[in-house]
């Protein structure tokens, strides 16, 4: 009976179906140094990501003045307004460089000898 006894006071009846606190303090740190090495990472691929949208968006606002200044048949230098909605990415001709709110305004100059420069 008193080996029973000192047998479940030392545990060595229990069986082990938990984890440690030590156990679970090693996983905690292993997740925190996981998360330490993602988020600079992730940030930079946002980033990265952010400046490929501004590229696209010039590139869609500079065909888009091409295709006007051919289809009006202007002759010589011609200047286009386009605004980019910020949030869907719906492109819109405007008559000037007025902000619109949430978009961002691109100005698109057309020279007379066919040169098209984006700002």
């Amino acid at each position: 009976m008193f080996q029973k006894l000192c047998a479940a006071m030392h545990g060595k009846n229990r069986s082990k179906k938990a984890f440690t606190l030590a156990e679970l303090l090693i996983v905690i740190a292993i997740i925190g140094i996981l998360v330490a090495i993602a988020v600079p990472v992730f940030s930079a691929q946002l980033g990265k990501a952010r400046d490929a949208v501004a590229q696209a968006n010039k590139r869609t606002v500079k065909a888009m003045a091409a295709t006007d200044y051919l289809t009006d048949k202007t002759e010589g230098a011609a200047t286009y307004y386009y605004a980019v909605d910020n949030t869907t990415g719906d492109v819109t001709k405007e008559t000037d460089a007025t902000a619109v709110s949430g978009s961002t305004i691109y100005t698109v100059k057309i020279d007379s000898t066919g040169k098209v420069t984006v700002s």
